[in-house]
Formats: C-alpha cells, sequence, structure tokens
C-alpha cells in the first residue's frame, strides 16, 4: 500500500492519500490515479511503483520532478524512503510508510475475520442430481446429470445414456437439460409423446426431485420410468435429536459425563445429619407430680446374686413410702438402703477365708500322714 499526503506550496493545509495498488501515476489528466491539474504538470508526471518491497519514483515529464531538492530526471528511477519530499510544479507531496506493525495486525484482523466466516460456513456435500430407469430390461441403471450446463439424451437406440428398448419409444424420444440447479425436460418430436407424472410435455418443462418421465409406452400397464432423483446435502437435513432420559435416571453434565454421585463420608455425614426430634410424652402417660423431696442419688450398679443376709432381731425393716392415689409415674431409682448389719459381700468374704483355712488344714494332715 502506498500512503501519499499532498500540498501546495504557500498552502498549510494537507491531505493523506492511501492506494492499494502498486503502480501509482500521478500527472494532469483526470485517468491518473493522483491528478494534479496544473499547466506546470505533465499528463503523467511521475510514476510510483512497489516492487519487491521496495518502493521507487520514475520521472516521465518534460518539467520534471524533484526528489528531497534533487531532479530526478527523465526515465530515471529512484529509491523512495519513509518522509521523502516530492516536488511536481506547485504541489507537495511527502511519501510516508506506515508502520509495519499496524498493517501487519489490520492484515491479521481482516484474514482471521475471513477464516472464522470459513470455518462459520457449512460445508456442503455435493449434490449430483441423477436419472434412475426403473423397469424393463434396463431396470436399476444410473445416469448422473455431472455437468452443470449438460444434456442427457432418452431414446431406443444404444447411442442414447438413457435407453428405452420399447417399440413405441422414438431413436432419439426427449432430452434432459442441466443449468445448474435447474433441471428440465424436452420433448423431441416423438411420435408418442413424453410425460411427467402422467402429464404430457410441452416444449421445455422443468422437473423437480422424484418426478417419473414416461417415453411413449401408450396403454401399457406397467411403463418403464425414469425418476429424477436430487440428493439433498448434510446440511439441509433435519438434525438428529437425541432421545430423553428415562425417568429416574441419573443427569449428565454437558461433557456427557455422570452426574456426581451423592454418597457421603460417614464422618461427613455424621457430621452434617440433623439432631433427632425430641421426645414427646406419651399421651396416655401423663407426668408425674413435682416432689419436694430432695432427689436421692443414683443407685450402684447391682452385684450378682446372693442369698439374703440373716436380720438382726430387733430390728424393723425401712418403712416404704405410702402410695398416693394419684397416677403412677414412670419408675425412678429406688433409694440406697442403709446398711444395719454385714452385707452379702462380707459374707462372702468370709465364707473364702473359711474354705482357704480348710483347704490348708487338710493338704497339711495329708502331708504328715
Amino acid at each position: 500500500m502506498i500512503h501519499l499526503v499532498v500540498g501546495a506550496k504557500g498552502i498549510e493545509e494537507e491531505r493523506e492519500l492511501s492506494f492499494d495498488q502498486n503502480i501509482v501515476k500521478i500527472g494532469r489528466l483526470k485517468e491518473n490515479d493522483l491528478p494534479l491539474p496544473a499547466a506546470n504538470v505533465s499528463r503523467v508526471h511521475c510514476i510510483i511503483t512497489f516492487e519487491n518491497g521496495e518502493y521507487y519514483i520514475s520521472d516521465s515529464s518534460s518539467n520534471g520532478t524533484v526528489l528531497n531538492g534533487e531532479i530526478v530526471g527523465r526515465n530515471r528511477r529512484l529509491p523512495l524512503r519513509h518522509g521523502d519530499r516530492i516536488e511536481i510544479g506547485d504541489f507537495l507531496i511527502r511519501f510516508v510508510i506506515k508502520d509495519a506493525h499496524e498493517e501487519f495486525e489490520k492484515t491479521t484482523d481482516f484474514l482471521q475475520a475471513k477464516f472464522a466466516e470459513l470455518l462459520v460456513q457449512p460445508k456442503a456435500e455435493p449434490r449430483i442430481p441423477y436419472l434412475l430407469v426403473v423397469g424393463g430390461p434396463t431396470n436399476g441403471t444410473r445416469v448422473e446429470l455431472l455437468d452443470e450446463t449438460g444434456e442427457i439424451l432418452m431414446g431406443r437406440t444404444p447411442d442414447c445414456p438413457v435407453q428405452i428398448p420399447s417399440p413405441t419409444v422414438s431413436k432419439h424420444h426427449a432430452r434432459i437439460i442441466r443449468r445448474g440447479a435447474i433441471i428440465e425436460v424436452e420433448d423431441l418430436g416423438s411420435s408418442n409423446g413424453t410425460r411427467v407424472n402422467g402429464q404430457p410435455v410441452q416444449g421445455i418443462q422443468p422437473i423437480q426431485d422424484r418426478d417419473e418421465i414416461v417415453l411413449g409406452q401408450q396403454g401399457v400397464t406397467d411403463p418403464i420410468k425414469i425418476v429424477l432423483s436430487i440428493p439433498v446435502p448434510l446440511t439441509d437435513k433435519e438434525p438428529v435429536v437425541p432421545p430423553e432420559a428415562p425417568p429416574g435416571a441419573p443427569p449428565k453434565s454437558e461433557a456427557g459425563a455422570e452426574a456426581p454421585s451423592t454418597v457421603m463420608d460417614p464422618k461427613m455425614a455424621a457430621s452434617v445429619a440433623p439432631p433427632p426430634p425430641p421426645e414427646t410424652a406419651k399421651p396416655d402417660m401423663p407426668a408425674a407430680a413435682p416432689s419436694t423431696a430432695p432427689e436421692p442419688p443414683p443407685a450402684p450398679e447391682p452385684s450378682p446374686p446372693a442369698p439374703p443376709p440373716p436380720t438382726i432381731k430387733g430390728a424393723e425393716p425401712e418403712p416404704r413410702a405410702a402410695v398416693g392415689s394419684m397416677p403412677s409415674a414412670p419408675k425412678a431409682s429406688p433409694p440406697e438402703e442403709v446398711k444395719t448389719g454385714m452385707g452379702a459381700l462380707e459374707w462372702i468374704i468370709i465364707g473364702v477365708g473359711v474354705l482357704a483355712v480348710i483347704a490348708v488344714v487338710a493338704v497339711l494332715v495329708i502331708y504328715l500322714v
């Protein structure tokens, strides 16, 4: 790209121009890329070119072209550098080379946008229409319409790509004409005519996908047909909708992976488990009336069963508390009984000691005897 800043002697106003081509012609004629209407400017005064990564200026004028105060000379070419001043008659032109990085970014952005458009556009599959013969000795014959602007001859003779060996079919009965996406059929003046979907063809008639063509064969119960088929590209097909998941199936993420399991670590589950609800009193068991007596101490764990200790004469058992007429409350632990003599544990210890003494005496007697 060539960038020029154009001004005139004695005028401060300048105009910047950019040219996409590699050759810029400057002169008095309007046909030039940069026309300069002045009497002291030649019809084609000078030419600026870009070749092999370098810029050059060549003089083709009769009045001369000045580059940085030096006359270029007729039919002479000099290299151009950024900021060079060109004088053409009363006009001053400054040659500018834009920042290469800026130009590269503009070009890169343009190419990226074009590339993105190409990626977004779906790649259509080739749609090659074809003719299929149904019935008769040539059943299953397939003739593709490969040429965008071609024709296929149909008739009785073997020189026809679509041959229908029937006495009611003319030698060159009809033809198929393709003009891009438009496909037509034309009857070539046959004796028994041409029909499309049961309707006679008059002149040139356009046909569509799945249309059935019959050549002649008037009064035939099952005539030989020529079917036009135009394949549909993949982009024109309806999108495939994935089947819905059955109810109760675990959800899946966008990537197709199964949803994370909800099984929790037992320790964590115990820490986050809600506290059990408070127990409520049963309706058939009313609460006991509050007592003013001091709460008895907890009872010790029960000892293994033992024979009841002998009672001491004169000792009366401890009187029990009277039972009132109020409803019975849940049984509380009985208060600890006050021992008035030796307990069961003391009797057991005494018994064990007596048995041990008897055993020692027996051993000594046997040993001495």
